[in-house]
Formats: structure tokens, sequence, C-alpha cells
């Protein structure tokens, strides 16, 4: 599951999956699905900032490349560019690369205002 790359970074994905309302009608928490992995990443620039939605153009964005799909829009994906100092990003777009040569996703994230411990 890594980049097609070749740049690989670890990152943790946090998917939140919605509890389903219990037969007694009280709505349970949602539950994290938490998954480690590598995938590339890199600073959003250049003709990629387009395919961030308005009004996250100018917001400190990364994009990451797979070569199986693992995220969703609003996804949480923790990255420590500096391998200490880990920051959380929420996917905002995904675009889907499969051409017969290098086939991956590709996925933009914007960064939340929140710091995370690794």
């Amino acid at each position: 599951m890594s980049s097609p790359m070749g740049f690989n970074k670890a990152i943790t994905i946090i998917k939140q999956t919605p509890s389903p309302v219990n037969v007694t009608g009280f709505y349970s928490e949602p539950a994290n699905t938490v998954i480690e992995t590598t995938a590339g990443v890199q600073p959003t620039n250049g003709q990629d900032i387009q395919n961030l939605p308005e009004g996250k153009k100018d917001s400190n964005s990364i994009t990451i490349r797979t070569t199986h799909r693992l995220l969703d829009i609003n996804d949480l994906v923790n990255y420590a560019a500096d391998g200490i100092n880990s920051v959380q990003f929420e996917v905002v777009s995904m675009r889907d690369w499969q051409s017969s040569i290098l086939p991956h996703y590709k996925y933009y994230a914007v960064k939340k205002d929140i710091e995370v411990a690794i």
C-alpha cells in the first residue's frame, strides 16, 4: 500500500465510522478505525492547488499518493513532516489516476488547527 512515487512517509489514518442507532433508540458515539501505513506525502503546490475546494486553496495542505484506495473525504491523517511533531490533516478531495503507466490515488488534505502527540 505504498506510494507509486517511492517517497514513502509514515502516516496514521483515522476513519470515523458512525454507529447506527441501537434498538432502544439511543445513538452510539462514532467509533474510530486507526490505520498505520506509508504513503507518498508532499506539500500541495502548482496545479494541484486547484483540486482543493473553494475556501481551502490558501490553507496549509498536503498531497498524499497511494497505490490502493485507503482514504475517503473527511478522513483524518496524522503526519509528522519532521518525524517528531505530528500534525492532523483532513482529506478534502480525492482523484483516481488509473493510467496504464502508473496507477495511483491522489488525496488532498488541509491542516486542522490541532497538534497531535505521537
